[in-house]
């Protein structure tokens, strides 16, 4: 149960986070909210740091990898339901193979 408290309050910070910078949730990686609290509780300690969502959002601490690098988008092509899509490539059984001979090597019976 305890892991399940831990998650929301996890999802709810990078929540803040993404509120912050202005971006939906889904731009933002939640492992990497996680293993941002980790440095940000080294400059706690040090006194450098108060609040996690602007330490988080700082501008230095891009490197932190809190924003979700953008993917390139692939370009899919139109779906064609035909059901022989790319007839120009099917052959004839009879007249390339017989069921006589194996993938791999021709066995003649």
């Amino acid at each position: 149960m305890g892991y399940l408290v831990f998650y929301v309050v996890l999802i709810d910070l990078a929540d803040e986070v993404a509120a912050e910078l202005a971006m939906p949730l889904d731009n933002i990686s939640v492992e990497m909210v996680f293993r941002g609290l980790y440095h940000f509780s080294v400059t706690y300690e040090q006194g450098k740091a108060t609040d996690p969502v602007t330490y988080l959002t700082a501008r230095e601490n891009q490197d932190l990898g809190v924003v979700k690098a953008p993917r390139a988008r692939r370009k899919r092509l139109p779906l064609d339901l035909s059901p022989f899509p790319q007839q120009e490539g099917l052959t004839n059984c009879y007249e390339c193979l017989t069921c006589h001979q194996w993938v791999l090597g021709v066995r003649q019976w």
